[in-house]
């Protein structure tokens, strides 16, 4: 509630109190929102002030979640792999992933009940745990599969001090 007053006093005067500051800063934003919620909903349950919704609702969009936009899926598929293939080029022995026409088929069959998050971390997995350049159904399987732990198991003969003394390990950080 306390930073909803906040940014109402920012878009209705145009104008922030920096932290610590004492003299109001003058500032000309436009603000992007998204939410997963009804904001109406929220504002009639006391959770959201509808004098700040009426100040940010200058253009509302619903986007239907991501199941229910199968024609979007295989552009979505494209870009998310592309992103991460240019996100991870500077990682030592990394090999711009394609994805196979059965893992394709295979991904536009799923239902995403996580939406565009749960496609974009599954294309981060995917493209550090799949060996070569394609993208296989086989390495989705694994990934996909609600029944199979999701997780390598790495409790046999694990040591950390020696993965990270080792020379020919590859560590790959995503965003």
């Amino acid at each position: 509630p306390l930073a909803q007053v906040k940014l109402l006093r920012a878009v209705q005067e145009g104008e922030v109190v920096r932290l610590g500051a004492t003299k109001p800063l003058k500032v000309d934003v436009r603000i992007i929102a998204a939410t997963n919620r009804t904001l109406t909903e929220e504002i009639a349950a006391g959770k959201f002030r509808e004098d700040l919704f009426y100040r940010l609702a200058v253009a509302v969009l619903k986007i239907p979640p991501l199941r229910e936009r199968t024609s979007d899926l295989g552009v979505l598929l494209d870009h998310l792999l592309l992103q991460v293939n240019s996100e991870a080029a500077a990682e030592p022995g990394y090999k711009d992933k394609k994805l196979s026409a059965g893992a394709k088929n295979l991904l536009l069959a799923h239902p995403w009940p996580g939406n565009v998050r749960e496609l974009r971390n599954l294309m981060e997995r995917v493209a550090f745990l799949s060996a070569g350049k394609s993208v296989e159904v086989s390495d989705l399987a694994f990934i996909l599969s609600p029944q199979k732990d999701n997780f390598q198991d790495l409790s046999d003969g694990f040591g950390l001090a020696a993965v990270l003394h080792d020379p020919f390990v590859k560590l790959y950080s995503f965003r």
